[in-house]
């Protein structure tokens, strides 16, 4: 399923109250009601929901410097003096993670930080009680401690948390033990275990901000979220990105072909480029199409198109079929 960011509204404070109650005390205790006046008063209030069904699986609420905002928390970071956008809560539905959500939602943050010139994201999560796993999240993504406090009359004993707007944290897992896995199933089990989870990513993914999100017999999906970390001199996402992201479709798209014990490589590809993209272009979606499968020489092609469905680039490409090493 895809994602699909968008602005919150008060027909969502129902389940903004059932997302928000299932994840006490790691977040406050918020009503409907309280939730209708918090996303009226708030300056970023994003929800994250399934295309199919419009199931809102998350949500975050941010606020610019200068809010009337009643929180400790917020206050904390006003008096700090910096220029900073503020997240209050973000919330994921427990049963939807592992799907990225929360780094989704996050990255639109920042891109909406950096477009209002604010030099830092801030935000707190509790100490006390403890919340290792946020902690964790947050460092993940480049967040560091600039101080403690208690809140709640003392109940709540908090890290309160700074990244700055424009850096990013990469890491990855040791390549090999992808590859590895690769080695004894067939391409197609080898791609959708990279989308359930079961097999890390390769590293380029985590670069390049891309992942797998769909496979079946010669074609492959993939999203790609392109941020200013990929701007080339003369101030648009480089093109070596989108022609990456459709050498990897495309080559995936080879791979569930192919049988166990069997790899491939790329030896040809011509890329159309038909329009430029910026960070606000928003989520990229590539295809890969196989055309012609072989067990020496295979053919396909591919295309990405921006999150208005408006075509981006296509490309054809050859792949080299070998057998890999015992």
């Amino acid at each position: 399923m895809t994602l699909v960011i968008r602005n919150l509204t008060p027909a969502d404070t129902d389940r903004l109250e059932e997302l928000n109650d299932a994840a006490v005390p790691a977040v406050p205790p918020t009503s409907a009601a309280e939730f209708v006046v918090l996303v009226h008063e708030c300056d970023v209030a994003l929800g994250i929901a399934d295309d199919v069904d419009g199931a809102l699986v998350g949500f975050l609420i941010a606020f610019e410097p200068g809010s009337d905002y009643a929180s400790e928390n917020y206050r904390f970071f006003q008096d700090r003096g910096t220029d900073s956008l503020y997240v209050d809560r973000i919330v994921v539905d427990e049963e939807q993670r592992g799907r990225g959500i929360g780094q989704r939602l996050y990255d639109r943050v920042f891109q909406l930080a950096r477009t209002a010139g604010r030099a830092e994201v801030t935000c707190e999560v509790n100490v006390d009680p403890p919340n290792p796993g946020s902690l964790a999240f947050h460092a993940r993504l480049g967040f560091i401690e600039v101080g403690r406090q208690s809140t709640k009359g003392g109940t709540v004993r908090v890290a309160l948390l700074v990244a700055s707007a424009r850096s990013r944290l990469v890491q990855w897992t040791d390549p090999l033990v992808g590859a590895r896995h690769a080695a004894g199933i067939t391409g197609l089990d080898y791609i959708r275990s990279m989308i359930d989870g079961t097999v890390p990513p390769p590293p380029i993914a985590a670069l390049m901000r891309m992942a797998p999100v769909a496979a079946e017999i010669g074609m492959t999906t993939f999203e790609c979220h392109p941020d200013e970390s990929h701007y080339n001199p003369i101030g648009t996402v480089h093109g070596g990105l989108v022609c990456t992201l459709l050498d990897s479709v495309i080559g995936c798209a080879v791979h569930t072909t192919l049988p166990a014990g069997t790899g491939y490589t790329s030896i040809e590809i011509k890329v159309n480029y038909l329009r430029p993209v910026l960070a606000s272009t928003g989520t990229l979606t590539a295809v890969g199409t196989v055309t012609k499968p072989g067990r020496r020489v295979a053919f396909a092609e591919g295309t990405v198109v921006d999150s208005q469905g408006r075509l981006v680039a296509t490309a054809t490409s050859t792949c080299l079929v070998f057998d890999l090493p015992a």
